[in-house]
């Protein structure tokens, strides 16, 4: 079980999976999903370019962008978004 907002409070708007039988390209999950796959940290914002980022206030995180979609961590239920899962190739 992952908590979405600990994530968020820990900097992370990505979860690596080691699981060979995850299905599609998107999924319903309030962060992005690397299957079998490390992360390339790129801290550039670039064009056309999925957005993801951790917005503070106060030093307290108060909204999380995934894949372009805004989570208001004080209501995590109203997430009706799509994140992007990555694939080893």
């Amino acid at each position: 079980k992952i908590d979405p907002l600990q994530l968020y409070n820990d900097g992370y708007t990505n979860v690596i999976l080691q699981d060979d039988q995850f299905e599609g390209e998107h999924s319903t999950l309030p962060f992005n999903l690397f299957i079998n796959h490390p992360v390339k940290n790129e801290p550039v914002i670039k064009p056309e370019e999925p957005a993801n980022l951790i917005i503070k206030k106060d030093n307290r995180v108060k909204y999380v962008v995934v894949n372009g979609f805004v989570i208001d961590v004080s209501n995590t239920d109203s997430w009706s978004g799509n994140s992007i899962v990555y694939r080893c190739k």
